[in-house]
């Protein structure tokens, strides 16, 4: 199967409408999929809760540490700390952050925010890089792994769209969002990149050493982010991408 086919999350709301400190936001891979035991690892999942984040915080890996909870069936539970978070990358009111999750080593998991008076969470997606189900066709995309594991989640959130593509293995995570284009005031730290069809692009780092870059198509945003150190890694990665009217977009229409 290709990864493009495989079923994905279609939230009609936001999260939000399911957080409370009572809670567990469920899923396909939360509180009914047990965690396998590993010899790291021998605590089976119960629940994940989504609890309230300080008014206060200032970024979304800030609000994580006090949202983002797992609770374990032998009673214990984990909240996310500050050494989970992986790339965060904020672009004027949107925010994407990515964290090891502390269900397990081989467990990610990907957030959308966006800020009004506070960060506001619109949306998770989880993602094991060790399950059965890996890929090795790159359909087109430049990935820096040559099998991996993907999920897709598509959200809608005041009217706008929200999609997010997260593509790991052990040792990678990169995230490609697609959003309603919006309007802020650029970064002076952005630097500026002309894509192989001649398109601009914006590329920044974020406080974690990660590049990530953005660019606009017709009405949309596409943002690359993730634990991408090297420059031309992301270059490539954009270079690779369609048009966002190819029906298949990452992927490529052959």
């Amino acid at each position: 199967m290709k990864w493009h086919m495989r079923t994905f999350f279609s939230l009609l709301c936001s999260v939000l409408l399911l957080l409370s400190c009572e809670k567990s936001f469920e899923s396909d891979y939360s509180c009914n999929d047990k965690q396998e035991k590993s010899e790291e690892n021998i605590k089976i999942l119960e629940s994940i809760k989504i609890n309230e984040a300080p008014k206060h915080a200032k970024t979304p890996s800030e609000a994580i540490t006090h949202q983002f909870e797992v609770v374990f069936e032998d009673g214990s539970s984990r909240l996310a700390t500050e050494n989970d978070i992986i790339s965060e990358t904020i672009i004027g009111n949107q925010g994407i952050l990515t964290i090891h999750s502390p269900e397990g080593n081989d467990r990610y998991a990907s957030f959308l925010y966006h800020m009004e008076d506070e960060w506001i969470l619109d949306a998770i997606l989880r993602v094991s890089a060790t399950e059965n189900l890996t890929f090795k066709e790159k359909e087109g995309v430049y990935l820096p792994m040559e099998e991996f594991n993907f999920l897709k989640m598509n959200v809608e959130v005041n009217s706008h769209n929200q999609e997010l593509w997260v593509f790991v293995d052990l040792e990678n995570v990169i995230t490609i969002t697609r959003l309603d284009r919006y309007s802020f005031v650029e970064n002076r730290e952005v630097r500026k990149v002309i894509l192989n069809n001649g398109a601009e692009a914006f590329m920044s780092k974020d406080d974690y050493e990660n590049y990530f870059l953005y660019y606009y198509d017709i009405e949309k945003i596409i943002i690359i982010a993730g634990n991408i150190k090297e420059r031309d890694e992301l270059i490539n990665i954009a270079n690779s991408l369609p048009s966002v009217t190819d029906p298949v977009f990452p992927a490529t229409t052959k």
